[in-house]
């Protein structure tokens, strides 16, 4: 019991110092009676052997969605009760508590799941220290919580809390930006919180941000004892938190085994975005650090550097992602090409990287008959829109829009539709601009943005991309520029680098050299975007830079620039359910294979040179020189063979001992589209009485890929 009442103190993610801006302009937390927030609570701790950090060890995961309610106001403290609505926890491989799951689960799991949802109540004087907290739950969820080794009971409880670890001696002074203070090292039931050093690193009308690191990092790890460093961004008027990130270092003691704890914290109110896609990030550092060579005359400068500024249109980017969104229900699905869960697209962020969508502010969830299957569904603020990256270590949650809160497994069951509201900011109007070095910068106030000159050389050309708010990380500014000639077409070849001024900075401050292997380098992109999440909100925001080099018969005298006002508009995304589809349903949504798996057919033969086959393309239906119908599409992707042309590609098949009938249908984009069915990696063939045969496709076939004989197509 006695980690329990150190818990009391203590938590990870501590927002102690909570400040509200009185007439003294000192720091409090006196928020009123009945306001409520939800916070995102995410946290990953790595548990190693002390000394060997380098080397694996344990790693937990714990994501929640916290409820926070101020129930009392008193003369000298705040009372909250606090109680999680979603958590799911990892160790390893293993699930410890999902509180989304569907299905029958273990009582350990049931009883931890309800000791998280009953919560905590805790005391909070306006200075921001915990005075004492008292847990909801029932007493045998709590008896499962001190079984656990004492620092996993740790990482547990702190998706419980919003205050405690950072100790709450607050100045008197008059707050002011720069203003740093000092707090002492304390002693809480066995557990030793270092000396901290606190800054306010920025303020503005709304907010107050605070910054805070050990005084002394170098300080040997202690079992039971904490280095911490972060931030902390707090509402300047109501003294809730907005959010905050910190890195915990501690030690743990278990079994007479010294264990090094290092812990990744973040918390934030569910209506502030959760950050930008991973891959985002890792393409911009790509691109910070090389610089591009480009040819005027190829398809990728068309592309990139002309409207619509990439490669398909931002109209082609949102229809490909209405196209292919589809519910997959709340356990992974392996349908042969790869496992699904929840709602996902076919589409990258990378696709839509010039548009920006806010977190889903409606969710419906409905039945085949079109009716809510229920109403008042929570969204979930976690939810992306893109395709996730199994690389990244996301939680499965992150792929439902919704909370589960209050939904049976029935309901869940029965859903056949699922309608998303959501703003998005995307590019409106297309203008053009022409910058020469006797300018110093240009304004393009339908967009928001100033082009700077930083440096205009023969060695280089490099302009600064600066909005008033600066430009958040991971976001790219809806402009793009190239050198032109004095009759102002595009210059022959020229290099480009692009960067992000955060970007630049994080790089600059990380070992990139050492990281040769490919083990090496995804540890390095861990530690890039782990360091890009742990700064405040104010320098995640810059200036985006685009560098120019000219070759020696082209410099770089002019650049062109083209670049698009933006808008903001609600719309509503529609998932069908693809459960239906792949039970041998309606063909819903759609799924098109990735280039390296859309099938290749060597049909050439070296010993008979009229053996040999080639794979040519046809639109449908396609139709033989009798007039008879040989391929057809007679519903929404199911493809229909004749018994005569069926016989041909079996034939071909068997001559070159092929794994798959030789046929592929399209789409109308060109994509290849995924085969329906048991007969995956191939299409799966259903026989009709008079020999035909139905192939089901995933999409709207538009066109098809065939064997024909190179003899009878020389004739």
């Amino acid at each position: 019991m006695r980690i329990i009442a150190v818990l009391a103190c203590v938590f990870a993610l501590g927002l102690a110092g909570v400040i509200w801006l009185s007439d003294q302009e000192t720091l409090a937390f006196d928020p009123e009676v009945g306001d409520v927030r939800y916070f995102v609570v995410d946290q990953t701790s790595d548990v190693s052997l002390l000394g060997r950090a380098n080397r694996k060890g344990i790693s937990s995961h714990t994501n929640s969605i916290l409820r926070s309610e101020v129930v009392h106001a008193g003369d000298d403290y705040t009372e909250l009760r606090s109680g999680v609505v979603r958590a799911s926890e990892r160790v390893g491989r293993r699930t410890l508590v999902d509180t989304e799951s569907v299905g029958r689960q273990s009582d350990e799991k049931t009883r931890l799941a309800d000791f998280l949802k009953a919560g905590v109540v805790e005391r909070i004087s306006h200075g921001g220290v915990p005075m004492n907290v008292s847990y909801q739950g029932p007493s045998d969820g709590l008896e499962s919580v001190e079984a656990r080794p004492e620092f996993l009971q740790v990482v547990l409880l702190r998706s419980l809390r919003l205050f405690a670890w950072y100790p709450a001696q607050f100045p008197s002074d008059e707050l002011a930006a720069g203003m740093t203070w000092q707090t002492a090292e304390r002693e809480m039931d066995g557990l030793t919180l270092h000396p901290l050093q606190f800054k306010v690193s920025h303020l503005d009308d709304q907010t107050v941000t605070l910054t805070f690191g050990p005084l002394d990092p170098e300080r040997e790890v202690q079992a039971n004892a904490y280095h911490i460093s972060g931030y902390l961004e707090l509402e300047r008027e109501s003294g809730w938190p907005r959010q905050a990130a910190a890195k915990v270092l501690g030690g743990a003691n278990y079994r007479g085994t010294m264990f090094e704890v290092n812990s990744r914290l973040s918390l934030r109110q569910t209506d502030i975005p959760p950050g930008p896609e991973p891959d985002r990030l890792l393409s911009q550092a790509e691109w910070s650090v090389r610089a591009l060579p480009v040819d005027t005359s190829s398809s990728e400068f068309a592309d990139h550097f002309q409207p619509s500024l990439g490669p398909i249109s931002l109209d082609q980017g949102l229809a490909k992602l209405r196209g292919t969104l589809a519910w997959f229900g709340m356990q992974p699905v392996d349908y042969g090409y790869e496992r699904s869960v929840g709602v996902e697209s076919q589409v990258n962020s990378s696709d839509l990287q010039r548009v920006q969508f806010s977190p889903v502010i409606g969710v419906r969830l409905l039945g085949s008959d079109g009716e809510p299957v229920r109403n008042n569904v929570v969204p979930n603020p976690d939810f992306t829109l893109f395709k996730p990256d199994a690389g990244q270590g996301r939680p499965r949650s992150d792929r439902l829009p919704f909370l589960r809160e209050g939904l049976t497994d029935e309901q869940l069951e029965s859903v056949d539709t699922i309608e998303l509201d959501m703003r998005v900011t995307r590019p409106d109007k297309m203008h053009t601009a022409l910058l020469t070095p006797s300018q110093k910068e240009i304004e393009f106030d339908s967009a928001g943005l100033t082009l700077a000159i930083e440096d205009w050389s023969p060695e280089r050309v490099r302009i600064r991309v600066e909005t008033e708010e600066g430009i958040p990380v991971g976001e790219l500014p809806p402009v793009m520029g190239y050198p032109v000639d004095q009759s102002g077409d595009a210059v022959p070849q020229f290099t480009i680098r692009m960067a992000h001024s955060t970007i630049e900075s994080a790089l600059a401050a990380i070992d990139t050299a050492s990281a040769n292997t490919r083990g090496e380098r995804r540890e390095m992109a861990k530690v890039f975007l782990d360091y890009i999440d742990a700064l405040p909100p104010h320098e995640k925001k810059g200036v985006f830079i685009f560098e120019y080099t000219g070759t020696q018969s082209h410099p770089v005298d002019r650049l062109q620039f083209h670049y698009y006002s933006t808008r903001t508009e609600e719309i509503t995304m529609t998932a069908p359910s693809a459960l239906t589809t792949l039970s041998g349903g309606k063909v819903v949504s759609e799924r098109t294979l990735y280039r390296g798996n859309v099938p290749r057919f060597d049909l050439k033969s070296e010993r008979d040179e009229a053996a040999s086959y080639r794979m040519d393309r046809s639109a449908l239906p396609m139709v033989s020189a009798g007039g008879d119908s040989q391929l057809e599409q007679v519903e929404n992707g199911t493809l229909k063979v004749s018994a005569e042309f069926l016989k041909t590609l079996q034939e071909v098949q068997s001559a070159f001992s092929l794994k798959q009938l030789p046929l592929v249908a399209f789409n109308e984009e060109g994509g290849a589209l995924f085969p329906l069915g048991n007969g995956w990696p191939g299409p799966e063939l259903e026989r009709l009485q008079d020999g035909s045969g139905l192939i089901r496709y995933w999409g709207d076939i538009d066109s098809v890929e065939y064997p024909v004989s190179v003899l009878e197509g020389a004739r």
